[in-house]
């Protein structure tokens, strides 16, 4: 018997199998006790549509229940930042390679249409589906496209101005 292909039965392996049986067990039996049909909770929260400000029903529950849900997921966002920068210190490139001439033009015509694009689905997302998540979408690809232009290091150069943003976005 090899020693890397030890397949005994410990006690330890013992108590971790009958605990995971144990899990899947409860698992299976609450899922298995679920009722057929629900009626949730949709006739109430369209009954109090008028009374979110805003008209469409999947941005009042965006805004009205998962507020605190998306502000606790920012907040883990922020602290993973934390913890990569505590990690190390990466140094930016003391000399700014330019970018192609190609893709500085193209920038200069995309970017800004994809800030007013992203306006705009944080503007509509009160009308009709669509809002913040997908706005944010947006404009996360313009900060990836000034990143890969090499045009963002001269923005971010300060690393307090970067913390402030950070915080700021919390």
């Amino acid at each position: 018997m090899n020693e890397s292909d030890d397949t005994r039965l410990t006690p330890l392996r013992l108590m971790i199998m009958l605990t995971v049986l144990t899990l899947a067990g409860a698992l299976g039996w609450a899922v298995y006790s679920l009722p057929e049909s629900s009626s949730g909770l949709a006739v109430t929260a369209l009954a109090q549509l008028p009374n979110s400000g805003v008209r469409n029903p999947v941005t009042a529950a965006i805004l009205n229940y998962r507020g605190y849900d998306t502000l606790l997921e920012i907040a883990v966002l922020l602290l993973a930042v934390i913890g990569v920068w505590s990690l190390a210190r990466a140094e930016h490139p003391v000399v700014f390679e330019p970018a192609s001439p190609v893709l500085l033009s193209f920038l200069r015509i995309v970017l800004p249409l994809m800030i007013l694009i992203a306006g705009y689905l944080l503007w509509i997302g009160s009308f009709a589906p669509g809002g913040a998540f997908q706005g944010g979408a947006v404009l996360a690809a313009v900060f990836v496209l000034l990143r890969l232009s090499n045009q963002d290091l001269a923005i971010w150069s300060h690393q307090g101005w970067l913390r402030f943003c950070l915080v700021l976005g919390l």
